[in-house]
This record gives structure tokens, sequence and C-alpha cells, in this order.
């Protein structure tokens, strides 16, 4: 599936960016405030520190000079722009963040409502993961349901489409178009949640294909008698590649045997 999970890179590079903007400016009206009070006042640094934080807070005695004046006016409006600026900004990018994550939320609607035929995997942890960057590679409709906070950011990263929801819940399955699906494919650590998962499947579409996954294999007859049309062990699994792996390697032993009897002979 190609359909791409909405986050705020962008946004959270330009941040920092920001923020440096605002400490340059607060630097530079700082400085200017303390030469400037040092200079038209004849202040040692300190007093002249004090000084400019209190003209920018507006607690200031009036200057006796028109030049002093007119420094303390200039250190007001600087100030008044800079704390513009600053509320600006932090609404801004508030703003902004919300309206991203309303729109990522109106896309991701969208794109579950306009699916069809799709596999729907109960479970983005390792072994949901794997299954989605295979079915990613074949190009095949897909959408990830996942309630844990790490799972769900880690398949986003790759690009995965992700609903967050309890994947045992008929809600959240049929937001992510349980009716339409062609597969639900279970595969979450609990066998007893697969379980679940597979009757809440079969109860809402009877002909979905469901793949659950097991480690108990005295969970095996249970999952198929609730309408599991595939049942998977990983740890069967592996043994059986393991053995085709040794078979294969055994086989090829013996062909190159044969062929080195028959050039010999």
């Amino acid at each position: 599936m190609s359909s791409k999970a909405l986050y705020a890179g962008p946004q959270i590079h330009s941040i920092p960016k920001k923020i440096k903007i605002l400490l340059t400016i607060l630097s530079f009206i700082i400085v200017y405030g303390i030469i400037g009070h040092m200079m038209i006042f004849n202040l040692d640094p300190l007093d002249a520190a004090v000084q400019t934080v209190s003209t920018l807070a507006m607690h200031y005695e009036k200057a006796p000079t028109a030049t002093g004046e007119a420094f303390q006016i200039s250190m007001i409006l600087v100030g008044a722009v800079v704390v513009w600026w600053s509320l600006w900004t932090s609404f801004d990018m508030t703003l902004e963040g919300k309206f991203k994550e309303y729109f990522s939320e109106v896309k991701e609607m969208s794109d579950l409502g306009n699916m069809r035929d799709h596999f729907i995997i109960c479970g983005a942890g390792r072994v949901g993961l794997h299954t989605a960057k295979l079915l990613a590679l074949e190009k095949k409709p897909f959408v990830l349901v996942d309630m844990h906070d790490a799972d769900i950011e880690n398949a986003k990263k790759k690009g995965f489409h992700v609903v967050r929801g309890d994947p045992i819940e008929e809600e959240t399955l049929m937001k992510c178009g349980l009716t339409r699906a062609r597969a639900l494919i279970a595969v979450m650590s609990e066998t007893e949640k697969n379980i679940l998962a597979t009757l809440i499947a079969k109860q809402f579409n009877p002909k979905i294909n469901v793949y659950a996954r097991t480690e108990k294999e005295e969970l095996i007859n249970t999952l198929k008698k609730v309408g599991a049309d595939h049942v998977i062990m990983p740890e069967a699994a592996g043994a059986i590649d393991i053995n085709k792996a040794i078979n294969r390697d055994e086989k090829d032993c013996e062909e190159m045997k044969s062929i080195k009897a028959k050039v010999r002979g």
C-alpha cells in the first residue's frame, strides 16, 4: 500500500530555527540596552543590565534628556515587537500543528473509506511489521491497527498506514474497513487476542480470509473452530524453513557427488 502516514517531520525541524531567531533578537535587544544605558546614563554594566530589564518591563523613570528619552522609546518599541513576534510565533506553531494533525486524520479517514479488497493487520509489532513490509513490496493494499504508541510510531516511520485502536474491538476493526477487506491477519503476541479478532472478523464479514498467529500449539484447533482459515506458529514455520534448507543442501551435495562420479567414470 502506498498510503503514507503523515507526520510532522518538516515542522519538527523548523521549531528550533524559530527559537534560535527569537534568542538572537532577545540577545540583541539586551546588549543594545546595556550599551545604551552605559553610554547615555553613564551606568556600570550591572546597573545598565538592571535598567534594561526595567525598561523592557515598562518599569522605569523617564530620562531627563531628549536623547535618553528617545533611547527609552526605542527600547520599548523594539521590546514590543519582540513580544508580539514571540506570541505570534508560538500561536502560529501551535495552530499549524493542530491543523496538520486535523488534516492528517481527515486524510487517514478518506484513505480508509476508499480501501477495497485490502488486508487488515492486527498488531504492528515485530511479526506485523514484517508482514506489512512483504505486502508493501507486492504492492498490496493494507492497514495496520495497534494501540501501542511505540509500535504505531515505528510503523508510521516506515510510511505505513496505521489506525490507532484496540484490534479486538468491533469499532476499531470497522474503522479499518472490515466489511470491505479481503483478509484479516491477526499477529498479536497474545493468541487469545487473535482468537477474539478472528471471531469479530467472521461475524461482520463471513467471507473474509483470516490468517492467525499462535504461540500455543494447544490453541490451534480453537483458532480453526472460530473461523481462522490459516493458523501459523512462527517457531514451527522457522523450523520448517530450517529443515527445508538442510534438505536442499543435502540434495545439492548428493547431486554434486553424482556429477563427480559420472565425470570420473
